[in-house]
């Protein structure tokens, strides 16, 4: 049905505008604003309720965006830090970070406790591998070993645990493998010069892939 003005007619521009300036206004002046996960829009003055998606029974607080603020500087000192020796590291660890803001909510970093750790392994636990979580809570971990040495108040690294994980055995090539592998790289090409150096490196040190493409 449509919308009607005072007048019984259809409302002209200038009742429009109106309208929509006291709906804002309403939105604006709201002390509390419940927000859908992903849409925190920053109000001065106002107080949010963060329901997280993950986990729908809690809510977390946040006062003008002002921890959420904080939390991404922490974050961005901590993947500065991380990157002066371990650039790749660096960039893969900012996804896995913002998860766990994501799940267990923005606050300061002291507040986090173990029950957070407890909810984001188990929102993990329900969308990742054995090897992904490993590799998340030893992101987590880090995280908070690097502002424990660095004298803040927050949860003791100590306390996430990393979840056992059997191994698999994975088959190793055989001399005889990489002796065919190197014979049939040319060496009279500047590219595949640099392969078989690679090759060989990978070969004789055992170095990680990671850290091979690290190398300038």
């Amino acid at each position: 049905m449509p919308f009607n003005g005072p007048s019984g007619c259809p409302p002209d521009r200038n009742e429009q505008r109106g309208l929509c300036k006291a709906i804002w206004h309403w939105i604006y002046s709201s002390s509390c604003v419940k927000l859908a996960l992903g849409s925190l829009y920053k109000l001065p003055g106002a107080t949010y309720t963060v329901r997280c998606g993950a986990l729908k029974h809690k809510t977390r607080q946040v006062r003008s965006g002002r921890v959420l603020c904080y939390m991404q500087e922490k974050i961005k000192e901590y993947l500065d830090w991380k990157g002066t020796y371990a650039t790749r590291a660096s960039v893969n660890y900012r996804s896995w970070l913002d998860k766990f803001i994501l799940v267990c909510g923005e606050k300061n970093i002291e507040e986090y406790d173990t029950r957070d750790i407890v909810d984001y392994k188990h929102w993990l636990e329900t969308r990742y591998g054995a090897y992904s979580i490993q590799f998340a809570m030893v992101i987590i971990k880090n995280f908070f070993k690097f502002y424990k040495l660095k004298n803040y108040r927050c949860l003791s690294p100590e306390l996430i645990k990393m979840p056992r994980i059997h191994a698999k055995s994975h088959r190793a090539v055989t001399e005889e493998e990489f002796n065919k592998i190197v014979s049939l790289i040319p060496e009279n090409e500047f590219c595949r010069l640099r392969d078989l150096i690679m090759i060989r490196l990978l070969w004789d040190t055992g170095v990680r892939v990671s850290e091979l493409c690290d190398l300038d």
